[in-house]
């Protein structure tokens, strides 16, 4: 069975911690980023420690699996956007969601330096 994350939708900025509580310490993939059709798409996987299963074990050790969900953050009525991906490592953490509201941009800001600016 297919585990889904709820649906969380945001229309002010002043919200954002709700949808940074649910990506912080989350990693994603830069080349599964899309944009479309006005529409931004980071794909993401969020793992919970709290379902996190052994399985395997030698003499004092123990192998845990930890299960991720598949997620996916929609950012729609994209303008423009720009990534700069200085450092190349492909994975990158995410930390959190920032939005600046003299330029309208939301700013992706993660663990290590990668610039992900989207103007709405």
């Amino acid at each position: 069975m297919v585990k889904k994350m709820k649906k969380v939708t945001i229309y002010k900025p002043d919200e954002l911690n709700q949808i940074n509580n649910l990506i912080h310490n989350c990693f994603f993939d830069i080349d599964r980023i899309t944009v479309a059709n006005n529409t931004f798409l980071l794909y993401f996987t969020r793992y919970s420690e709290s379902r996190k299963k052994p399985v395997k074990r030698w003499f004092l050790f123990k192998q845990y699996e930890t299960p991720g969900l598949d997620c996916i953050l929609a950012i729609h009525k994209v303008k423009s956007y720009s990534i700069k991906d200085t450092q190349k490592v492909r994975f990158y953490d995410l930390n959190e969601l920032a939005f600046d509201q003299a330029t309208n941009m939301i700013l992706i800001r993660t663990g290590i330096p990668l610039s992900i600016e989207i103007e709405i």
